[in-house]
């Protein structure tokens, strides 16, 4: 807008010669300042839209493109249509609304205004944003890039995943039996939580190397036999849950081993206490 309106000066004249005021000079370019954002804050809007659904495989969610139409979100894009309307419109306002006929037809440009520091600063700070947000696209693909390919410690490709009510869990080996009867299923798994959920925070008893009894909040779940083999996940030590196990044993990540400070914890008793601690 800064560097358009140095180039108006016959249009500005033209129109003050038959009689146009100032306030409907402002007017006019403020006018088309708000179209012009407008038109970009629709198009923000439908390219949203379009790409939500890109997003949401990449970023692993499930928005749905209505959100982008709630109320509070309407309002959010008047407050950005009304702002920006005024700071992109008010100075090239001003400019053109106050030009002299002499100096317009002297240098055929909005002379004196053109090379303004202001124009300067507001040219800067467009590059600056541009820079800014390119850095940041780096940044965030670089990030996503990262979350889908850092390994978690277990795999969870080709797993489809089931929740199920308690009334059907009671049925859960009936359900696992007609499953592996489908071709290409090669396993079934039962869990009490999602992999990864880490909503079930647990308290523990145990005896620290030091011979003191500690306490600490641990994510629990409880999963049958074979869970770890199933997910791929690596075994340092000991061994993988198994059918039939009257020892009560558990399996501990390598976090909590170190948390505790055990360095060999095969062996070691702890005693789960229930929920919060």
């Amino acid at each position: 807008s800064t560097a358009v309106s140095g180039s108006r000066g016959k249009e500005i004249v033209m129109k003050k010669i038959v009689g146009a005021k100032r306030f409907q000079i402002i007017t006019q370019v403020m006018a088309e300042t708000f179209t012009s954002v407008f038109i970009a804050i629709m198009l923000a809007i439908l390219l949203a839209s379009l790409f939500l659904q890109y997003m949401n495989v990449i970023l692993n969610r499930n928005l749905d493109v209505s959100l982008l139409y709630q109320p509070e979100f309407i309002g959010f894009y008047t407050i950005i249509l009304l702002i920006a309307t005024f700071i992109s419109g008010l100075y090239p306002a001003w400019l053109i609304s106050s030009s002299k006929f002499t100096d317009v037809l002297k240098a055929n440009k909005l002379s004196g205004h053109s090379g303004s520091l202001l124009r300067n600063i507001l040219v800067t700070g467009q590059f600056t944003a541009a820079v800014i947000f390119i850095i940041s696209l780096i940044v965030i693909m670089k990030q996503l890039n990262f979350l889908q390919t850092k390994d978690l410690g277990y795999s969870y490709n080709q797993v489809i995943k089931m929740p199920l009510n308690m009334q059907s869990a009671e049925k859960l080996p009936v359900l696992q039996s007609e499953l592996l009867k489908i071709k290409g299923v090669k396993g079934t798994m039962s869990g009490f939580l999602e992999m990864g959920n880490g909503k079930s925070l647990f308290g523990i008893d145990y005896q620290s190397p030091g011979g003191q009894q500690q306490h600490v909040s641990v994510n629990f779940e409880n999963a049958a036999a074979g869970y770890a083999h199933f997910f791929g996940m690596k075994i340092l030590a000991g061994h993988d849950l198994e059918k039939d196990n009257t020892a009560n044993e558990y399996l501990v990540n390598e976090t909590l081993a170190k948390q505790i400070g055990w360095t060999n914890p095969i062996g070691k008793e702890i005693n789960l206490t229930g929920g919060w601690p």
